[in-house]
């Protein structure tokens, strides 16, 4: 078992760039473990094998344990979904002694803390997991949930030790089983995305393209999984200043993600970066009227002050675009336009 860096994570809150770095439409994905080796990531389109969810494992098991009370009832609450997955924990340490099993639920114990935003709790768990077992997934599981937790932080540094070790533990692990392993290609992913908030464009730029190549030979070139990573790619470039490939990869993103109905504002909104950094107004005002059209009908739903807060952002952002073009009166429609979002969502005073 590799040994665990001693690390502390910083109380500090997430830095700005990394909050604001996800791939995805939500932030890079959320700690998760499975616990058979040939399970397939979440996002996958096709799934060769069915998938055996924590939840009925140890009904399923090699040793036919019987499922503790724990894991067969249903949480009617998040306080009760915690207490059961210590109990559950608790219980495959001390009755059964089964330390893969018992680590499965640390890690999903520690998702829980890192859900709810308690980051030192989290790192406290996953650590916890990482001494507990030598099985490889759920060690490696471990490990890549620190680097999630680290660089959700801003602890670049460490999240990239982390990271390094559970891309070991899972490269290792694919070898064995004899093929690859879209877990490597998550850890790629968010390596790619340490390195380019450290300012290592060329490593972040291998990263990605590793995570690629595995999402592509897995899941398909045109998959959403693949997409991901190639709009992420995107953004390292541009942050590279290469706005050509930038833009040739948050537009490869784009088609992808919208053949599949898939969320794709983000993608958008890379975009429009890359056509308000070299200036091209016209388009950058095409693109803002879709990313407008899917956060008004997320409004339309919700009536939230959050969404209320991305309409209003949007319909500033085109207003000085308006204004730049001098189209006064449609930037004066966008500003009335805000105050009546604020209006309808209770917000008090349109900024």
């Amino acid at each position: 078992m590799p040994p665990l860096q001693t690390l502390q994570v910083k109380t500090a809150p997430p830095s700005v760039h990394s909050s604001n770095w996800a791939p995805s439409p939500s932030p890079p994905p959320s700690p998760d473990i499975r616990i058979r080796k040939t399970s397939v990531d979440s996002s996958t389109v096709s799934r060769p094998r069915k998938e055996r969810s924590l939840s009925d494992s140890s009904s399923t098991s090699t040793n036919k344990t019987k499922t503790p009370k724990a894991e067969r009832r249903r949480p009617n609450s998040q306080g009760n979904s915690l207490r059961m997955l210590q109990k559950a924990y608790e219980w495959h340490t001390r009755k059964q002694g089964n330390t893969a099993e018992a680590a499965a639920y640390l890690n999903r114990i520690g998702n829980f803390h890192f859900r709810e935003g308690k980051f030192d709790k989290a790192v406290s768990v996953y650590r916890q997991a990482v001494g507990l077992t030598d099985d490889s997934t759920q060690l490696a599981a471990a490990y890549a949930n620190l680097g999630t937790v680290y660089w959700t932080t801003g602890c670049m540094d460490q999240a990239v030790i982390v990271l390094n070790q559970a891309l070991k533990t899972y490269e290792l692990e694919a070898i064995q089983g004899g093929g690859l392993s879209l877990e490597t290609a998550g850890v790629h992913h968010q390596l790619g995305l340490c390195y380019a908030l450290q300012g290592k464009f060329a490593a972040a730029v291998q990263s990605m393209h590793a995570a690629c190549r595995i999402r592509e030979r897995m899941t398909g070139a045109e998959s959403v999984p693949t997409a991901r990573t190639v709009d992420a790619l995107g953004k390292v470039y541009r942050m590279c200043g290469d706005w050509s490939r930038a833009l040739e990869c948050h537009e490869r993103a784009f088609k992808c993600l919208q053949a599949h109905g898939a969320a794709c504002t983000t993608t958008l909104e890379n975009m429009l970066a890359v056509h308000m950094a070299r200036g091209n107004d016209a388009t950058s005002i095409h693109i803002l009227l879709d990313i407008l059209r899917e956060k008004k009908a997320a409004f339309t739903k919700s009536q939230s002050p959050i969404c209320a807060k991305a309409v209003s952002d949007t319909l500033q952002t085109m207003a000085v675009l308006y204004q730049r073009t001098y189209k006064y009166e449609e930037a004066a429609l966008c500003h009335k336009e805000v105050g009546r979002v604020y209006q309808l969502a209770g917000l008090a005073g349109a900024p």
